[in-house]
Protein backbone atom coordinates (compact mmCIF):
# COMPACT_ATOMS: atom_id res chain seq x y z
CA UNK A 1 0.00 0.00 0.00
CA UNK A 2 1.09 3.47 -0.70
CA UNK A 3 0.29 5.88 2.42
CA UNK A 4 0.57 8.64 -0.16
CA UNK A 5 -2.36 7.24 -2.44
CA UNK A 6 -4.16 6.39 1.07
CA UNK A 7 -3.96 9.97 2.31
CA UNK A 8 -5.42 11.31 -0.84
CA UNK A 9 -8.02 9.06 -1.04
CA UNK A 10 -9.54 10.01 2.94
CA UNK A 11 -9.50 13.81 1.45
CA UNK A 12 -12.53 12.19 -0.34
CA UNK A 13 -14.53 10.77 -3.35
CA UNK A 14 -13.99 14.55 -5.20
CA UNK A 15 -10.07 14.64 -4.68
CA UNK A 16 -9.51 11.43 -4.86
CA UNK A 17 -11.04 11.57 -8.87
CA UNK A 18 -9.46 15.32 -9.26
CA UNK A 19 -5.84 13.54 -8.30
CA UNK A 20 -6.41 10.34 -10.75
CA UNK A 21 -7.26 12.72 -13.62
CA UNK A 22 -4.14 15.04 -12.79
CA UNK A 23 -2.02 11.69 -12.78
CA UNK A 24 -3.87 9.33 -15.50
CA UNK A 25 -0.53 7.27 -15.68
CA UNK A 26 0.21 6.51 -11.83
CA UNK A 27 -1.51 3.26 -10.98
CA UNK A 28 -2.75 4.07 -7.08
CA UNK A 29 -1.52 1.27 -4.70
CA UNK A 30 -4.57 0.73 -1.49
CA UNK A 31 -3.80 -2.90 -1.22
CA UNK A 32 -4.83 -4.39 2.37
CA UNK A 33 -6.46 -0.76 3.03
CA UNK A 34 -9.53 -0.22 5.27
CA UNK A 35 -11.80 1.88 2.80
CA UNK A 36 -15.27 0.86 3.84
CA UNK A 37 -17.96 3.00 5.79
CA UNK A 38 -17.39 5.51 3.30
CA UNK A 39 -19.39 7.40 0.71
CA UNK A 40 -17.46 7.25 -2.67
CA UNK A 41 -19.96 6.93 -5.33
CA UNK A 42 -18.66 7.45 -9.22
CA UNK A 43 -15.00 7.07 -7.53
CA UNK A 44 -12.24 6.34 -10.33
CA UNK A 45 -10.90 3.09 -8.88
CA UNK A 46 -10.08 2.15 -12.72
CA UNK A 47 -6.35 -0.33 -12.72
CA UNK A 48 -6.32 0.57 -9.39
CA UNK A 49 -4.04 -2.00 -7.08
CA UNK A 50 -6.58 -2.88 -4.44
CA UNK A 51 -5.70 -6.66 -3.88
CA UNK A 52 -7.36 -7.47 -0.15
CA UNK A 53 -8.43 -4.14 0.77
CA UNK A 54 -11.83 -3.43 3.01
CA UNK A 55 -14.65 -2.04 1.72
CA UNK A 56 -17.50 -3.16 3.96
CA UNK A 57 -20.76 -1.35 4.62
CA UNK A 58 -19.31 1.25 2.24
CA UNK A 59 -21.24 3.00 -0.55
CA UNK A 60 -19.62 2.73 -4.09
CA UNK A 61 -22.57 2.77 -6.67
CA UNK A 62 -21.63 4.08 -9.98
CA UNK A 63 -17.48 3.37 -9.22
CA UNK A 64 -15.25 2.51 -11.95
CA UNK A 65 -12.98 -0.58 -11.14
CA UNK A 66 -12.78 -1.52 -14.62
CA UNK A 67 -9.18 -2.95 -15.09
CA UNK A 68 -8.34 -2.93 -11.20
CA UNK A 69 -7.44 -5.47 -9.04
CA UNK A 70 -9.15 -6.56 -6.48
CA UNK A 71 -8.40 -9.95 -5.54
CA UNK A 72 -8.94 -11.10 -1.92
CA UNK A 73 -11.09 -7.45 -1.35
CA UNK A 74 -14.02 -7.35 1.01
CA UNK A 75 -16.95 -6.23 -0.81
CA UNK A 76 -19.52 -7.56 1.69
CA UNK A 77 -22.61 -5.45 2.95
CA UNK A 78 -21.64 -2.51 0.27
CA UNK A 79 -23.71 -0.80 -2.03
CA UNK A 80 -22.50 -1.50 -5.88
CA UNK A 81 -25.22 -0.15 -7.90
CA UNK A 82 -23.94 0.24 -11.58
CA UNK A 83 -20.32 0.15 -11.01
CA UNK A 84 -18.54 -1.07 -13.41
CA UNK A 85 -16.08 -4.20 -12.77
CA UNK A 86 -15.13 -4.67 -16.55
CA UNK A 87 -11.86 -6.52 -16.74
CA UNK A 88 -10.87 -6.83 -13.13
CA UNK A 89 -9.84 -9.27 -11.18
CA UNK A 90 -12.14 -10.40 -8.58
CA UNK A 91 -10.63 -13.47 -7.60
CA UNK A 92 -11.69 -14.51 -4.12
CA UNK A 93 -13.08 -11.49 -3.08
CA UNK A 94 -15.84 -11.80 -1.03
CA UNK A 95 -19.25 -9.97 -2.28
CA UNK A 96 -21.60 -11.06 0.45
CA UNK A 97 -25.05 -9.42 -0.02
CA UNK A 98 -23.67 -7.11 -1.83
CA UNK A 99 -25.95 -4.70 -3.71
CA UNK A 100 -24.43 -5.19 -7.19
CA UNK A 101 -27.89 -4.16 -9.53
CA UNK A 102 -26.73 -3.04 -13.04
CA UNK A 103 -23.26 -3.50 -12.36
CA UNK A 104 -20.97 -4.24 -15.49
CA UNK A 105 -18.46 -7.50 -15.05
CA UNK A 106 -17.97 -7.44 -18.79
CA UNK A 107 -14.67 -9.74 -18.66
CA UNK A 108 -14.23 -9.47 -15.39
CA UNK A 109 -12.64 -12.67 -13.29
CA UNK A 110 -14.95 -13.63 -10.74
CA UNK A 111 -12.97 -17.02 -9.81
CA UNK A 112 -14.24 -18.35 -6.43
CA UNK A 113 -15.58 -15.14 -5.87
CA UNK A 114 -18.22 -15.37 -3.02
CA UNK A 115 -21.91 -14.26 -4.35
CA UNK A 116 -24.02 -15.70 -1.30
CA UNK A 117 -27.19 -13.00 -0.68
CA UNK A 118 -25.41 -10.86 -3.48
CA UNK A 119 -28.33 -8.84 -5.89
CA UNK A 120 -28.06 -8.94 -8.86
CA UNK A 121 -30.69 -7.31 -10.50
CA UNK A 122 -30.16 -6.55 -13.83
CA UNK A 123 -26.41 -7.04 -13.87
CA UNK A 124 -24.09 -8.17 -17.10
CA UNK A 125 -22.48 -10.82 -16.22
CA UNK A 126 -22.61 -12.66 -19.86
CA UNK A 127 -18.91 -11.81 -20.55
CA UNK A 128 -17.64 -12.63 -16.81
CA UNK A 129 -15.03 -15.28 -16.58
CA UNK A 130 -15.04 -18.47 -14.57
CA UNK A 131 -18.42 -17.46 -12.56
CA UNK A 132 -20.01 -21.19 -11.50
CA UNK A 133 -23.07 -22.56 -10.89
CA UNK A 134 -22.24 -23.36 -7.74
CA UNK A 135 -21.92 -19.16 -7.05
CA UNK A 136 -25.01 -18.11 -8.87
CA UNK A 137 -27.01 -20.67 -6.39
CA UNK A 138 -25.92 -18.18 -3.38
CA UNK A 139 -27.17 -15.03 -4.64
CA UNK A 140 -30.71 -13.35 -3.57
CA UNK A 141 -31.96 -12.88 -6.62
CA UNK A 142 -31.08 -12.05 -10.15
CA UNK A 143 -34.41 -10.83 -12.31
CA UNK A 144 -32.71 -9.52 -15.52
CA UNK A 145 -28.96 -10.64 -14.83
CA UNK A 146 -27.48 -11.22 -18.50
CA UNK A 147 -25.61 -14.87 -17.70
CA UNK A 148 -22.68 -16.58 -19.58
CA UNK A 149 -23.89 -18.94 -21.94
CA UNK A 150 -24.97 -22.56 -19.88
CA UNK A 151 -25.35 -20.79 -16.51
CA UNK A 152 -28.73 -20.35 -14.85
CA UNK A 153 -30.13 -18.07 -12.22
CA UNK A 154 -33.73 -20.04 -10.68
CA UNK A 155 -33.60 -16.98 -7.94
CA UNK A 156 -36.79 -14.43 -9.44
CA UNK A 157 -38.22 -12.14 -7.06
CA UNK A 158 -41.75 -11.27 -7.04
CA UNK A 159 -42.52 -8.12 -5.45
CA UNK A 160 -45.26 -6.18 -4.93
CA UNK A 161 -46.71 -3.20 -7.42
CA UNK A 162 -44.40 -0.05 -6.41
CA UNK A 163 -41.55 -1.46 -5.39
CA UNK A 164 -38.59 -1.72 -7.85
CA UNK A 165 -35.55 -4.27 -7.73
CA UNK A 166 -32.78 -1.89 -8.44
CA UNK A 167 -34.30 0.18 -4.93
CA UNK A 168 -33.54 -3.12 -3.12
Amino acid sequence: MNEEHLNIYREGVTAWNQWREANPYIRPDLSSASLGGADYRGANFSFAILHQATFADGTFSGADFSSADLSGADFSHVDLRSADFSHADLTEADLTEARLNNANFSDANLSEAGLYGAHLFGTSLSTARNLTQQQLDTVLGCNDATLPNGLVCNKRIILPPGYSLFDA
